[in-house]
């Protein structure tokens, strides 16, 4: 294929993709968005840089994502345009990366399927609250730091160990793949080091020295500073994965998408093993370190604590799936080249990762029972501000049913119940101010009282009172001070919890 055909081609072919990826993972239109995601947004909103260098609540996921939104903010933009517009930035910069390591080739492609359409149950890579969007961000950008023929090796020894200090506050997990890039470049480390020494530890000292300081105004809760898992744990944790791999294989389960995509990639793998023996082709050092950061990170969320205590769920599988995927591809391309057989290939693994992703997001929903989802969200917002003919609101109720409707509007503020948890209290205190409070009654009441007495405020039920998607709410006024004893007086006896 002549060279323009073929990058008018990649060109057409990726933005397809970008379009794709944007009507049903962006944050302007993601269905599964929740509560977790939803703190991003509000740590963008009022962005703490002296104390808020990890997300509210934990030391292990960095806050680089709600940082970019507070500039963005500070300068006008709305915030929750101002997250989305910093999620479709850092996966346009992560796809540009894996194009340039994938040298702007057909297996582009591939890869960028695998970063744009993630699947079950690696469902939240390209999410707020998650740790994947920043930390994939920063390792491709090291690697493609340290591949870069244009930098400098002192920019070089500078910028790759600070910026993988930047991918370790993004994750801890991004040790593996640092353990994997030394590993595989050792020699080209050591010539480093020895020839631009002083700048290669000014970039690994500045960078450590932010760590700290990062860790320094954290949160410390007990379960995170426990980082190994008790031996059986870390037996039933790869038990259990192996029994799913093996379910997959058997086409068992309601997801026959995913064992497809699994018999895709294992054809792949096969072909390419093949390939390597008969030619004599060596796998780059790229694929090399993608295979084992794949490797090191399976073995080491096993070894987690984290992992045992949080149930051993499969999504944290993330990153090695990410690698395992990007490895398998690149390993295609150096044994197979730019010849004919690359459009096959190509296929071969795109096609069934956008298939098992746009399946699952059209016919399943996660982790939504007895919670409230974005468009439930969305109209119960509408339903109260124009019924109740209201300005704005407050909204009290469990964590899962509350955050994500501060996200989404400017109108709403919320705070959790008494009893639940509650990341971070800034903004309680004009929450509280609030004449209004939307009361959503799932995991916390049975029924709906005349009078609710809650985070210090008595309340009195207004006469609007439904229920939505399994979502229980009513509208609550607060009743004044200068009524507050009368009322008391003649309020019933009520459990707050």
């Amino acid at each position: 294929m002549k060279p323009r055909i073929q990058t008018f081609f990649l060109v057409l072919t990726g933005i397809l993709f970008f379009v794709l990826f944007f009507i049903h993972y962006s944050l302007w239109y993601f269905e599964e968005l929740n509560s977790d995601h939803a703190i991003h947004i509000l740590m963008a909103e009022r962005f703490d840089w002296a104390k808020d260098w990890y997300y509210w609540g934990q030391n292990r996921l960095g806050s680089f994502i709600p940082m970019l939104g507070s500039i963005l903010i500070a300068i006008g933009v709305d915030s929750f345009t101002a997250l989305g517009l910093v999620q479709v930035l850092l996966l346009g910069l992560s796809a540009f990366m894996l194009w340039r390591l994938s040298n702007f080739s057909y297996w582009s492609l591939g890869l960028s399927a695998v970063l744009l359409f993630p699947i079950y149950p690696f469902w939240m890579q390209d999410s707020l609250g998650h740790p994947y969007l920043a930390q994939f961000f920063f390792l491709l950008a090291s690697l493609s730091l340290f591949n870069a023929p244009r930098i400098s090796d002192s920019w070089k020894a500078f910028l790759v160990p600070f910026v993988a200090f930047l991918a370790i506050w993004s994750s801890e997990m991004s040790l593996a793949f640092f353990v994997a890039f030394v590993l595989v470049e050792h020699k080209v480390f050591w010539k480093l080091f020895l020839k631009r020494w002083h700048f290669l530890l000014l970039g690994s000292g500045l960078g450590l020295v932010l760590l700290l300081a990062a860790k320094n105004q954290a949160v410390k809760i007990k379960d995170y500073q426990t980082f190994l898992a008790p031996w059986p744990k870390v037996w039933e944790s790869f038990s259990q994965q192996i029994q799913s791999l093996w379910d997959l294989f058997l086409f068992e389960g309601n997801k026959p998408f995913n064992s497809y995509l699994l018999y895709a990639l294992f054809l792949v793998l096969l072909l390419s093993i093949i390939r390597r023996f008969r030619s004599g082709q060596s796998f780059s050092s790229i694929t090399v370190i993608f295979f084992l950061t794949a490797v090191l990170s399976f073995v080491l969320i096993h070894l987690s604590n984290w992992n045992a205590a949080m149930g051993m769920p499969l999504r944290y599988h993330t990153m090695p799936y990410f690698f395992m995927v990007s490895a398998l591809i690149l390993g295609a391309k150096d044994q197979f080249g730019n010849g004919w057989e690359q459009f096959f290939m190509v296929a071969l693994i795109a096609m069934p990762i956008l298939n098992a992703s746009l399946r699952f997001n059209h016919e399943f929903e996660t982790g939504a029972h007895g919670r409230i989802r974005r468009s439930g969200a969305e109209n119960l917002i509408a339903k109260v501000l124009a019924e109740a003919q209201i300005d704005h609101f407050t909204v009290i109720g469990s964590y899962w049913n509350t955050h994500l409707l501060d996200a989404l509007s400017p109108n709403v503020l919320a705070i959790t119940r008494e009893g639940d948890h509650m990341r971070d209290g800034r903004m309680m205190e004009e929450a509280l101010e609030a004449e209004y409070f939307l009361i959503i009654a799932n995991d916390w009441l049975d029924h709906f009282p005349k009078q609710l007495e809650e985070r210090g405020l008595l309340l009195r039920k207004q006469e609007l009172e439904g229920n939505s998607r399994e979502v229980r709410y009513a509208l609550y006024r607060k009743i004044p001070e200068n009524k507050l004893a009368p009322a008391m007086e003649s309020m019933a006896p009520q459990a707050g919890l």
